[in-house]
This record gives structure tokens, C-alpha cells and sequence, in this order.
């Protein structure tokens, strides 16, 4: 279906304008010295006062002098999307009760047990999200965490550690406007 609108009262509007415009310019009458307005006159095309700021303006441009730009430039990466199927979330978990073993014997793990560990699938890209000036995910699934019910395809929900992870790896913004914004509903079910 083709909706055609109408524009009638906008071009009036502007016809309206113009014409104000142009009438503001115009003298009526002719009390007083016109020399400032005889055809040929560097005035006449320009009221006095305007005229007097305009040369002001000159003057005050030849004195000042021509301000110093520095050439900036600014890195901005974009990645996406960050869709977590209930494998990935799942790896997560293993990550995570991995590192809780390895912090628990000594070895270096950080993760608590019951937790999701997403740095090491970042790891890898990690090195390029954070070479760069702003760094933009696009969530593609709602995360609104195991109170909602963790889950993939089709109505998807992820835990909140994806988003310290993305940080951690880099990310500056997150973007959640997506086709699966509303999976978990309104209030996040």
C-alpha cells in the first residue's frame, strides 16, 4: 500500500517565509538620505546595520589568526553476534567449576563454583576488541539471567557473566535491539 501525504501546508509555510524574508529587506517611503541605498552603492544591496557588522566582522577575521587543527583519529569495532545457545553457556559452567577446582588445589583458578567462565572463548579475539578506541557488541539474546531460566534456541535467556566477560575482553557498549529482545517476554519471561 502506497500512502501518499500531503504537503500543502509545509510549502505554504515556507512560501510564507520567504516572502517575510524578502519584504524584512525592503524600505517603504523616502524621508531622510538614500545615498546608502542608490543602485550601485556597495550598501544598497544590505541594511546599514548589517553592513557595519559585516565590516566588523572583516576586521576582526584579518587580525585573529587561523586557529591550529591537530589530525585525530578514532578506532571503533563493532563485533556480533554474541548468541549463547545453551552449549556455550554450558562450556561456560564447565570453565568456571575448572577454575573453582584449580583456585580450591592451588593452581590458579579464579572462578567461583555455580558460576560461567566466558573468558576463555574470548580469549582468542580478545587482542582485537581491545585495539581499538570504542568497541561495540551486539547481544544478540536477552540476558537476564538463571532467575528467568537459563536457555537456547528458540527463546533464548543467558547468564549476566557474558556481559563482564565481552568488558573484560575489550567491549566498551553493548547493544541489545534485536529479534530476540522479547524472547523471555516483558518482564524477562
Amino acid at each position: 500500500m502506497i500512502l501518499r501525504r500531503s504537503f500543502r501546508p509545509a510549502a505554504s509555510a515556507v512560501a510564507l517565509l520567504t516572502a517575510g524574508a524578502v519584504l524584512a529587506g525592503c524600505t517603504i517611503g523616502g524621508s531622510g538620505d538614500n545615498s546608502a541605498h542608490s543602485p550601485g552603492s556597495p550598501a544598497a544591496s544590505a541594511p546599514a546595520s548589517a553592513t557595519s557588522r559585516v565590516d566588523e566582522a572583516k576586521s576582526s577575521a584579518e587580525e585573529s589568526p587561523a586557529p591550529h587543527f591537530t589530525e585525530a583519529s578514532v578506532t571503533i569495532r563493532s563485533v556480533g553476534d554474541i548468541l549463547i545457545h545453551s552449549e556455550v553457556y554450558t562450556d561456560a559452567a564447565t570453565n568456571a567449576a575448572m577454575n573453582a577446582t584449580a583456585s580450591a588445589t592451588g593452581e590458579g583458578g579464579t572462578a567461583a563454583a555455580g558460576g560461567y567462565d566466558f573468558a576463555p572463548m574470548l580469549a582468542p579475539v580478545a587482542k582485537y576488541m581491545r585495539n581499538a578506541d570504542i568497541t561495540t557488541a551486539n547481544m544478540e539474546v536477552p540476558v537476564a539471567g538463571p532467575a528467568f531460566e537459563l536457555s537456547g534456541y528458540p527463546a533464548f535467556n543467558s547468564p549476566p557473566q557474558i556481559i563482564d566477560a565481552l568488558n573484560g575482553a575489550g567491549v566498551d557498549i553493548v547493544n541489545n535491539a534485536t529479534n530476540h529482545s522479547m524472547d523471555r517476554g516483558t518482564g524477562g519471561r
